[in-house]
């Protein structure tokens, strides 16, 4: 389900705009976000915030999307083998999730610290999971941005990750620092 794109007061002003995150590709990496949605956002920001904004979303946010899933090649040599070494799979995919979320914290505090919070605006990533699409469960990513101040208190009060959660890696293979979805900025890609 996860929230409605654009969120308005009892006012009708809008106060908060969810942009959703993207992280998988088959034979690239994604962007990360809908040019569509991000140029709705950028309408509803002061001028110059919403240039700087397009820095953030095409170039740094790039950073992020490297340690996102891809089906090719990974899936053509992983499939034949995953019988055998589904614990190498496994902690190889529980590492890349915590690069992705070191290299996802990071780009998320320096927004937020050089360009919306001076401006009385906020962004914090969520998700939620399960969500129903054409009878699957799935999982909504997104990036809340707060567009007031009052706003960006309660979004900084909000958790990351609503729903259901679920261990990342092998639990089986008894690890001494486990990783959790609910560790996380996000459910992890």
């Amino acid at each position: 389900v996860g929230p409605p794109f654009i969120q308005k007061d009892a006012n009708g002003k809008v106060v908060r705009m969810n942009l959703s995150y993207y992280y998988f590709g088959c034979f690239s990496h994604p962007k990360g976000f809908d040019e569509g949605q991000l140029a709705e956002v950028r309408a509803a920001m002061p001028k110059a915030v919403a240039e700087q904004l397009d820095e953030w979303f095409r170039e740094k946010l790039h950073a992020t999307q490297e340690e996102t899933r891809l089906c090719f090649p990974g899936i053509i040599w992983q499939f034949p083998t995953y019988l055998f070494m589904w614990p190498l799979y496994c902690a190889q995919k529980r590492d890349r999730v915590r690069k992705w979320q070191a290299q996802m914290m990071k780009w998320q505090d320096d927004i937020n610290d050089q360009l919306l919070i001076p401006n009385g605006m906020f962004l914090k990533t969520q998700s939620e999971r399960p969500f129903v699409i054409c009878g699957r469960l799935a999982t909504k990513r997104w990036f809340a941005i707060a567009l007031t101040p009052k706003e960006a208190e309660v979004l900084d009060a909000e958790k990351h990750v609503f729903g259901r959660t679920r261990f990342v890696g092998c639990s089986c293979l008894g690890e001494k620092n486990p990783l959790h979805d609910e560790d996380l900025c996000m459910h992890h890609p």
